[in-house]
């Protein structure tokens, strides 16, 4: 191979792992944007002795960073009022009064694209009276609109007490994700009579990603020049466990020829296909090669010796699964 192509190569090889490092940095200052759901628990904007206020666009209460909206009227209570007792704290949010539906209760969350969440809650109904309600609890991606997941939960008309909600799991798809908490009781049917339900507690949990693990590349030059041994080693990123894949090895002579390491030695590298060291099949193992053991190479002072994997050596290259490894002393 010519000089002037292999500098091409290894320049592209440099720009490629210098990428690699900007998104990476990119990805831990996302991570580190995310917001939790706040005030979950509506202990704020709280108050002395007994509250029951009703709360809504129109209404001066405000329960931020929640927003509340829709035809329904919802009540911002406290333990002690409606002989109820908070799921925790002391205060919480109640649907469905006077005869509606339809009350919306409603919050925008920071999310990393792809986390999965899981929104937790309880929910009771209150004062034990109507036909029985339901309610539903939704993820929408604020900028496109799509209902990412909808949750719903029947709830009894007498049995007072609080209960788990269905949860809701969804996978973020945007920036930020609006969590919605919907009151969808009937009360259009014939004899219908919707009663009031509480809400409390609601908690949005997130699901650790599987620890990202990332290709990594090592080496060893051991034994004076004249009687050296190379070796090299490999482990693939998770992402690339089990899928076959071809092992390169290269190295980079001082006068810029470079040398291919094949199944039946090294040969110099000319044009594409290049031939690979060998076939593999990543595991969460690392692979060993020895190169050469107990070899004469003097006169290769100064080379370099590169090491990678991909579906051939041009792939490799694209998606900067490659490091140098060694340079022979």
């Amino acid at each position: 191979m010519r000089v002037a192509m292999e500098v091409s190569v290894h320049q592209r090889w440099l720009l490629c792992a210098r990428r690699l490092c900007c998104v990476g940095v990119a990805g831990l200052a996302l991570a580190a944007q995310a917001q939790q759901l706040v005030n979950g628990g509506f202990e704020s904007p709280g108050g002395l002795g007994a509250v029951r206020v009703i709360v809504g666009a129109d209404t001066p209460q405000s329960i931020a960073p929640w927003a509340v909206s829709g035809p329904g009227t919802q009540v911002y209570q406290s333990s002690g009022t409606d002989n109820l007792t908070a799921a925790e704290g002391r205060f919480w949010v109640s649907f469905g009064h006077s005869n509606t539906t339809g009350g919306r209760l409603q919050q925008v969350v920071a999310t990393p694209v792809g986390v999965e969440y899981t929104v937790r809650y309880s929910v009771t109904p209150q004062q034990g009276v109507g036909s029985g309600q339901s309610m539903a609890v939704r993820a929408v991606d604020v900028a496109s609109g799509a209902v990412l997941a909808e949750a719903t939960t029947a709830i009894s008309a007498t049995r007072i007490a609080w209960v788990d909600g269905t949860p809701l799991v969804f996978t973020s798809r945007g920036q930020e994700t609006r969590i919605e908490f919907v009151d969808t009781s009937d009360v259009n049917s014939p004899g219908a009579v919707a009663g009031n339900w509480a809400l409390d507690a609601v908690r949005l949990e997130s699901r650790a990603p599987e620890p990202v693990r990332q290709a990594t590349f090592g080496g060893s030059a051991t034994g004076p020049i004249q009687r050296m041994t190379l070796s090299v080693n490999l482990s693939a990123a998770n992402a690339d466990v089990g899928k076959p894949t071809q092992v390169f090895v290269v190295i980079l002579l001082r006068n810029g020829v470079a040398l291919l390491k094949t199944a039946n030695g090294f040969a110099v590298a000319g044009a594409a296909p290049y031939p690979a060291a060998q076939s593999w099949t990543p595991t969460s193992a690392p692979l060993n090669l020895d190169l050469v053991r107990d070899a004469d190479l003097r006169g290769g002072e100064g080379a370099q010796i590169f090491v990678g994997y991909g579906s051939d050596l041009l792939e490799m290259i694209a998606l900067g699964r490659y490091r140098m490894v060694v340079q022979i002393p």
